[in-house]
């Protein structure tokens, strides 16, 4: 059986998923936080850098700040991009505003 490893984007856990089951919500080992969401998720930048060097799956990534007109509206759309890509690609959200040092 083939695996695809992706990191949990809650609590950035490590997880092994069978790669047949990706639309079938696997669901982290530690917390139970489910691996797949139908939602653009925000993250650190450290869990950002755990993703991108453990994850066998897509991570596409909106780099975003509050005050940016351009980043509100296209947030609705990159939520439905989330939801078209579920079990394919997970999409996330980094606060470049909340982070800007890291």
């Amino acid at each position: 059986m083939d695996y695809v490893k992706m990191t949990c984007l809650k609590c950035g856990q490590g997880n092994r998923a069978p790669k047949d089951k990706m639309n079938d919500a696997p669901k982290c080992a530690n917390c139970g936080q489910g691996l797949m969401s139908d939602k653009a998720l925000d993250v650190t930048p450290q869990l950002l850098d755990k993703a991108k060097g453990l994850d066998d799956t897509l991570l596409v990534v909106d780099f975003w700040a509050p005050w940016c007109g351009p980043c509100r509206a296209m947030a609705p759309e990159f939520n439905k991009a989330a939801q078209a890509l579920k079990g394919k690609a997970r999409l996330v959200k980094l606060n470049t505003e909340q982070y800007q040092a890291d």
